[in-house]
């Protein structure tokens, strides 16, 4: 009786023990590991448009696990095209669920086609970097919009679009970044888009930025 409540003893310690080191790990993965308004206002052949920084509403921040977040516009200085950029930061156990398949539905979009999901080779990197992109749709009285939206998400060194999978892997690995695209486009067909190039420039240097930073 004695040596099962020493068992039982130790076996609580060490549950106490390993609920502080996720406490703690925690709190560590919840700072970005830099800020995001220092990624560059030039990525490739595409610029910061003048004036176009902001930040999202706190409320929906909150919501979105966001602890850091960068939201402003680029414009390709070859095409013209501009894209809106939301780049975010914060625990992966909130970050993982808001993607565009949820959350533009929920703004009275809807998902015009199936999504498209997109590989990227990336400096350094052993697998490919995935994005997945989708095109949305909404009606302004009879003339209908519709948004190409590109999307992934950075998670213990793997840019995947769907992170559902890697729960587990949150307790030890708890920060996450998001980045979405967002474009206004004439029609559906978004064969050949400029947001490729831009999200592949931000996947770079979210990369490289966050490789740089002293591991706990």
């Amino acid at each position: 009786m004695v040596i099962t409540c020493v068992l039982l003893g130790m076996s609580g310690g060490f549950r106490f023990w390993r609920d502080l080191q996720f406490q703690t790990i925690e709190q560590e993965g919840s700072t970005c590991p830099f800020p995001l308004s220092e990624l560059p206002n030039v990525l490739g052949n595409w610029k910061v448009l003048e004036g176009s920084e902001t930040q999202l509403d706190p409320e929906i921040a909150r919501v979105a696990g966001s602890s850091d977040h960068m939201v402003r516009a680029y414009v390709d200085g070859k095409s013209g095209e501009k894209v809106i950029v939301l780049v975010l930061y914060g625990l992966a156990s909130s970050v993982f669920g808001h993607a565009p398949e949820i959350c533009y539905p929920a703004a009275g979009y809807q998902m015009v086609g199936a999504p498209e999901i997109h590989p990227f080779s990336l400096p350094g990197s052993p697998t490919p970097a995935r994005s997945r992109s989708e095109v949305f749709s909404k009606s302004l009285g009879a003339i209908p919009i519709y948004e190409e939206v590109y999307y992934t998400f950075l998670h213990n060194g793997e840019w995947l679009p769907d992170m559902a999978d890697r729960w587990k892997m949150f307790r030890y690995h708890p920060g996450m970044f998001k980045i979405q695209l967002q474009r206004q486009i004439s029609s559906p067909s978004i064969q050949g888009s400029p947001s490729e190039s831009l999200l592949v420039e931000l996947m770079k240097e979210i990369s490289d930025r966050a490789s740089k930073q002293p591991k706990s």
